[in-house]
This record gives structure tokens, C-alpha cells and sequence, in this order.
């Protein structure tokens, strides 16, 4: 299955394949069938693609009425890296990344200026530094490289 569902993972969004969610419901269903007058919580160790991070996921059928639902639990065995963590180790210097993240949000360069009191000619060579090293022509093509992050426009 190509599928799979979105879940929030400490402010990341990750991807729960099809694959994991039918295991846990056999998980439950082979839980059931050994004892089926307590609710189990069954669990399973995976992987998540592409990151190196270890997640444990928990399910757990519970009932709102008549109708079941299925509740999944999301706990990191390895701390998820925060975006400051993932931009420093791209080779951005503590500066860049403060531009960096005000870039995220949408800010133009006259805010991110403003906002790290600095000129705007100075946000212009950050900028040009942090797409040198991330390896990106243009700022939408350095939020898009940005890994699973969504940020909000601050109000």
C-alpha cells in the first residue's frame, strides 16, 4: 500500500504507511482473540524512511458508542531533531539559521531585517550563504527543501 495517514510527531509531520496501520489492526484483532474481555494495547517498533528515527507506535481499538475507532500513539525512541538542529547540521552558522527559520515563516527580507535588527543588505549575503549551502537557487526552493516543516506566518 502506498497510503498511509498523517500524524503530528513533537511539531514534525511524518507519514504512518497503510502497511503499519494493518499490522496494528492485527495486532489487536490477534490480542482480542486471547483475551477478549480486556482492552489491549498492542505496539510495534518502526522505522520512520528516510530519517534514521525509531518511533514505537501504540494501538488501541476503543469504542465511542457503538462505534469503534482506532487510536494510534506516537512515542520517539530517538528525540526527533527540531529544525534548528536539521539547519546546523545543513552548515548553517547560528546567525543563518535565525534568518533561516524567519525565511520559513514567510518573512520578507525587510522583516527578517527588522526582526535580527540587522541591514537589509546583511539578510541578502545570509541568504546568499544559506542557499549556497543548501544547495538552492531561490527561497520558495529552500522552504520546499526544508524537511517536513510547516510553519505559520506569525500574526
Amino acid at each position: 500500500m502506498d497510503g498511509g495517514r498523517a500524524f503530528k510527531v513533537e511539531k514534525e509531520a511524518i507519514r504512518l504507511p497503510g502497511e503499519v496501520i494493518c499490522r496494528g489492526l492485527e495486532l489487536i484483532a490477534d490480542a482480542e482473540k486471547s483475551h477478549p474481555a480486556r482492552a489491549r494495547r498492542v505496539r510495534l517498533n518502526w522505522s520512520v524512511p528516510g530519517t534514521g528515527h525509531k518511533v514505537t507506535v501504540h494501538f488501541q481499538m476503543i469504542r465511542c458508542g457503538s462505534r469503534p475507532y482506532l487510536l494510534v500513539l506516537l512515542d520517539p525512541k530517538e528525540p526527533a531533531l527540531s529544525l534548528t538542529e536539521r539547519l546546523r547540521e545543513m552548515g548553517l552558522t547560528r546567525r543563518q539559521t535565525q534568518v533561516a527559520l524567519l525565511l520559513a515563516q514567510g518573512l520578507r527580507n525587510a522583516q527578517i531585517a527588522g526582526s535580527l535588527c540587522i541591514s537589509g543588505y546583511t539578510v541578502d549575503n545570509h541568504l546568499r550563504s544559506i542557499y549556497r549551502k543548501t544547495a538552492v537557487a531561490n527561497r520558495t526552493a529552500f522552504v520546499h527543501r526544508l524537511p517536513r516543516h510547516r510553519s505559520r506566518r506569525p500574526s
